[in-house]
């Protein structure tokens, strides 16, 4: 049995990650290859005569365990400014927090439920 590990981080700080023109996403990943199996024979010799009669059993397991998550503030934010835009502020992330100059974003796509 053998068994090979690969683990991709992104950065500890999400936002460091994103790049404009370049990056919008971060990614991590955890990948294991288990390589198992079973070899068995048996020989028998009787005068000149040989045989040899063997088995062997192999099988690769692979498991994969990938995150992604969005790093352009202005991809998906729950707010918009008085004049349309994207607000970035990264504490606001749910749409009824939005008070004063801010009103909820229209177009804003959950990826899970909203807890206050």
């Amino acid at each position: 049995m053998r068994q090979d590990q690969y683990n991709y981080y992104p950065s500890a700080d999400a936002f460091a990650d994103f790049t404009p023109d370049l990056q919008t996403a971060t990614d991590g990943q955890s990948r294991r290859l288990t390589n198992a199996g079973a070899r068995a024979s048996v020989s028998y010799v009787s005068g000149i005569h040989n045989i040899k009669v063997g088995v062997q059993y192999e099988h690769t397991f692979i498991t994969e365990r990938d995150s992604f998550g969005l790093v352009d503030p202005t991809a998906n934010a729950p707010c918009l400014n008085a004049d349309g835009s994207p607000d970035t502020n990264p504490t606001l992330t749910n749409p009824s927090n939005c008070n004063g100059t801010l009103q909820q974003n229209p177009n804003l796509f959950l990826f899970w439920p909203v807890t206050t």
